[in-house]
């Protein structure tokens, strides 16, 4: 097992990832402003990531998880010890087959992708629900997703279909895109505030029980429903 050179492992799809190389890759892609942060093997780290959310203990063997925007599957495949099935979705085509070659290769079998967005996602699998939703640094990303119609669907739309798919007693854990420090500027100033009006929507639907809200040492801000 490599060790990265801030002394974590960084979970890749081919097992473990010198820090370095993700280093150079936001640098290559022209993604310095991720590089700004104080602490950022907290963006990289998949264990430590983890162990900061603090959800295993809530998870078990009969659970089904959907992880929305999922990348290449990395939390997944993770966490895919601790449920019985792991469903990940993403838009990005060329990120579900790595995450698909990566299932192939290790026989995870408990493991599924898609190449869908969330509305297409959620109209090809209407009856399919969760126990546990993970919606990771992505709110942001997909306000701008339409419905069957072209409509566009905002970030409460977008919250209230994901909650017709937990199931009762289910989990969702949503979490921030990481609040810009003074070195960097993006997302627009008025982000917080957006997320500070999704939060408190959140807190008062009648349907959610708040296990925790707390913000990580890059400044994502993670708030953690269950569904009573």
């Amino acid at each position: 097992m490599k060790k990265t050179g801030l002394g974590t492992d960084a979970i890749s799809l081919t097992g473990y990832v010198e820090l370095s190389s993700i280093v150079n890759w936001h640098i290559n892609n022209n993604r310095q402003h991720v590089l700004k942060r104080d602490k950022p093997e907290m963006m990289f780290d998949v264990k430590t990531r983890v162990e900061f959310y603090d959800i295993k203990k809530y998870l078990t063997k009969d659970m089904d998880l959907l992880d929305i925007g999922c990348s290449t599957g990395l939390f997944g495949f993770y966490l895919s010890d601790y449920v019985k099935n792991v469903v990940g979705i993403d838009y990005n085509k060329e990120n579900i087959e790595r995450a698909i070659g990566f299932k192939n290769s290790k026989n995870k079998d408990n493991c599924d992708f898609y190449n869908k967005s969330f509305s297409e996602f959620f109209a090809s699998n209407n009856k399919k629900t969760f126990d546990f939703v993970l919606l990771l640094a992505l709110i942001d990303h997909i306000k701008n997703d339409s419905d069957k119609n072209g409509n566009s669907l905002t970030r409460e739309e977008i919250i209230d279909i994901i909650l017709t798919k937990i199931n009762k007693n289910g989990y969702l854990l949503i979490e921030s895109a990481p609040i810009r420090t003074n070195f960097n500027q993006l997302p627009p100033i008025e982000y917080e505030y957006e997320w500070q009006i999704l939060y408190e929507n959140l807190k008062k639907n009648k349907n959610l029980q708040e296990i925790y809200t707390k913000s990580s040492r890059e400044k994502r801000i993670l708030h953690l429903f269950k569904k009573i």
